[in-house]
């Protein structure tokens, strides 16, 4: 079997470049296009009729309906209360300069007020359908419902609690370590080990990604700092060592799970390839189709 390049791969799906920034990018580009423009152009009174005001309103729709794609829990939320909103508004036929000054306040009352609470159920749904694709299904019955109730330190619990099942399977020798002690024997790289073929500067980055993210994220009594640092912090406290996280924001919970699932999924692999556990032998794992 051809050696799998594990912590490149970890970090790919972690910094998740493509797929994070794509839907962030996509975000900020509808807001731009769609609704802030709607409101210049209402400000501005463009619109000699009617009709105008209701392509304007138009072009919202589709780029909401763009946006919200593969999304269907965003399909009665705030912004769809507000595109029918202004419909209504333009219906009532009244003066332009009455509808164009309504419109432009309940646009402007969207994106001073509504648009925060918005943009985090945007960011949400989509850090809960790539992190999905991540989990196996055996893993994503265990904390999808804990995930769905907001329960989220319960949920990195749980996926950590799978993680350490599955190692001390995986590396015998390590069956009676726990927590950080187990993920950096389990993949330090000695004989019966997790060890990475012929690298070990990866492996080292490896076991300190490992035990930095179990040091940081398992143990809830540990969360004393409630706030949503952004994918780029994520990654350098994981590196730095810096300072536990209470996971109130289902980004950084999904993140971090993810980090886990992968680290799961890996560490599999690893095991195959180090003659640990056969293909065959793959099955007999708690969570071993990961």
């Amino acid at each position: 079997m051809t050696p799998t390049p594990v912590l490149p791969y970890l970090m790919n799906i972690l910094l998740s470049e493509s797929a994070v920034r794509a839907y962030a990018d996509e975000y900020i580009d509808f807001i731009k296009d769609c609704l802030q423009r709607f409101e210049v152009f209402c400000a501005l009174r463009l619109g000699k009729s009617h009709k105008e005001y209701e392509d304007r309103l138009g072009v919202l729709e589709l780029g909401y309906q763009q946006l919200t794609r593969d999304t269907p829990s965003l399909g009665n939320r705030v912004l769809s209360i507000l595109i029918r909103q202004i419909s209504e508004l333009i219906e009532l036929g009244e003066a332009l300069d009455i509808t164009a000054g309504r419109c432009e306040v309940l646009i402007r009352w969207f994106l001073t007020v509504d648009e925060s609470l918005f943009r985090r159920d945007y960011l949400d749904c989509r850090a809960r359908s790539l992190a999905r694709t991540t989990y196996s299904d055996p893993l994503f019955l265990e904390i999808d419902k804990l995930i769905e109730d907001a329960n989220y330190d319960s949920a990195i619990v749980e996926v950590f609690k799978i993680l350490e099942c599955n190692l001390r399977h995986l590396v015998q020798p390590a069956s009676q370590l726990h927590g950080q002690n187990l993920l950096r024997k389990a993949f330090s790289g000695e004989e019966g080990t997790l060890k990475v073929a012929g690298n070990l500067g990866e492996q080292k980055a490896l076991a300190d990604l490992a035990a930095g993210v179990y040091g940081h994220f398992r143990n809830p009594s540990a969360h004393r700092h409630v706030f949503s640092p952004d994918l780029g912090t994520l990654v350098n406290m994981i590196i730095s060592h810096d300072k536990p996280l209470t996971y109130h924001d289902e980004v950084t919970a999904q993140t971090v799970i993810a980090v886990a699932a992968l680290l799961i999924k890996s560490s599999t692999i690893l095991a195959i390839q180090n003659n640990l556990v056969n293909e065959d032998g793959r099955s007999m794992l708690p969570f071993g189709s990961v």
